[in-house]
């Protein structure tokens, strides 16, 4: 009893800082807020869902995979505007401006590893039958992901802070590769929960209309804020 009051504690608190990383963003990038503060919005209700689903089933898996993918972006954004204002601080930088930096770099990419994970566990919490072998292609974005954040450590700063910059490098090719693998597999993992829900029960059944119901409104969002716009091009989405 006392360990569940200590992880419901500690998952509180983590969305406190959450919350608090995410103002600090705001703050921070005051200019770029019109391209992605719907993104940050649509991460903070991840954020917020797996945070309640997390302490009231703890069990099941769908609260810290939604817990996981909303950070991710929080971090994301937060890293990259606190980089850049490490960055242009008359060269003293601010307290652990390179490390945010580097971070911001790559944690991005676990926003589609993680939704695609949590919809390939949805609503049971584990992969059902012949569907588990799709774990297969998140788990190697992930691994993609790991690697390539690796491989970002040591680049300068002047390169870590500016997300386009950051992309040119080669070694950024593997956390383009979490992206796009952690994307392009959320594909057959929706067709799998639409398979589930025809044999799912009725409780179910309203736990996956509500799933797909935020996945696809997140998705909808994200699409609009990453789009082009040539009137006010966007420093930081990627």
């Amino acid at each position: 009893m006392m360990g569940r009051h200590i992880a419901r504690f500690a998952v509180v608190v983590w969305g406190l800082l959450m919350l608090g990383l995410a103002v600090t963003w705001y703050t921070l990038s005051a200019e770029d807020l019109d391209a992605l503060a719907g993104v940050q919005a649509a991460a903070l209700c991840w954020l917020v869902v797996g945070a309640i689903l997390t302490i009231k089933v703890s069990s099941n898996l769908v609260g810290p995979l939604a817990l996981v993918a909303g950070s991710a972006w929080v971090v994301y954004l937060f890293g990259n505007s606190y980089g850049a204002a490490s960055l242009a601080s008359n060269g003293s930088g601010l307290w652990g401006g390179y490390f945010f930096a580097w971070v911001g770099a790559w944690v991005g990419a676990l926003l589609p590893i993680g939704v695609t994970l949590l919809i390939l566990v949805s609503p049971s919490g584990k992969p059902v039958g012949r569907w588990s072998l799709l774990m297969v292609l998140p788990i190697a974005g992930l691994i993609s992901t790991v690697v390539g954040a690796a491989l970002l450590w040591g680049l300068p700063l002047q390169i870590l802070a500016d997300i386009e910059r950051v992309s040119e490098e080669g070694v950024y090719g593997f956390v383009d590769a979490g992206f796009i693998i952690g994307f392009v597999s959320a594909v057959p993992a929706a067709v799998s929960i639409v398979a589930r829900y025809r044999r799912a029960s009725s409780i179910e059944r309203q736990q996956v209309k509500w799933l797909m119901a935020a996945t696809c409104l997140f998705a909808l969002v994200f699409v609009i804020a990453a789009s082009p716009d040539d009137s006010n091009e966007t420093a930081g989405a990627w």
